[in-house]
């Protein structure tokens, strides 16, 4: 409850900062440090944000198209954006860039697994890659496995915090289980239509999904 209060608030106080630009996309909070904030939109930056301070915001510069997603890591140090330039990309808290993800297609959704240490995204070439920041060469990173198994564009990603698991869903109307320690997918269930959200719920093995129906 609180932290959805500050994020309104934190919109609001955006708006009014900006005005005249593109829209917002993307939020997140520092897990370690509830004053720092990142957000993101259609004017291809991610922001810096000192709660109270909003006129001391960091622009960080880099991709080329709107930021859909943001991610800070647990330990609060690391910053991940996806954008839909196809790319991820590494920042620290004093918005240096630290490495960047070349993904085969345009669009991102991503999500970061805290105890596995990776970073999985997902594109509208259907195709969820795993990716490994220490195999990293330069500021491109180079290693990744590569998994396919939707038809369509993949619009969410869960990554299980007690399992080797991660979970997709995607515009093809299916939800699909990967098992990471084998390569492989696990399972896959069928949907009346596209899977648009899910949520592994706590450290069990079910998941939460919802379809663009409204179910």
């Amino acid at each position: 409850m609180q932290i959805s209060l500050m994020l309104m608030i934190l919109t609001v106080t955006m708006k009014l900062s900006l005005k005249g630009e593109k829209p917002l996309y993307a939020v997140d909070c520092n897990p370690q440090d509830a004053t720092l904030v990142a957000s993101g939109g259609g004017d291809n930056l991610v922001w810096l944000w000192r709660i109270g301070r909003e006129d001391k915001a960091n622009e960080l510069k880099g991709h080329t198209d709107s930021i859909s997603c943001l991610y800070f890591s647990k330990d609060g140090q690391l910053l991940a954006s996806g954008g839909l330039d196809a790319c991820v990309k590494i920042w620290d808290n004093s918005g240096n860039l630290k490495c960047t993800f070349d993904g085969p297609d345009e669009g991102h959704e991503f999500e970061v697994g805290k105890k596995q240490k990776i970073i999985c995204t997902g594109s509208l070439d259907a195709t969820l890659r795993i990716w490994n920041p220490r195999s990293g060469r330069g500021n491109i990173v180079k290693g990744y496995w590569s998994f396919s198994s939707h038809s369509s564009a993949i619009q969410c990603i869960g990554v299980s915090t007690s399992m080797p698991w991660v979970a997709t869903g995607g515009a093809d109307n299916k939800l699909v289980i990967w098992d990471l320690q084998h390569s492989a997918c696990r399972s896959s269930f069928e949907y009346q239509d596209d899977v648009s959200c899910l949520l592994w719920l706590g450290e069990s093995r079910y998941v939460a999904s919802a379809c663009g129906n409204g179910r």
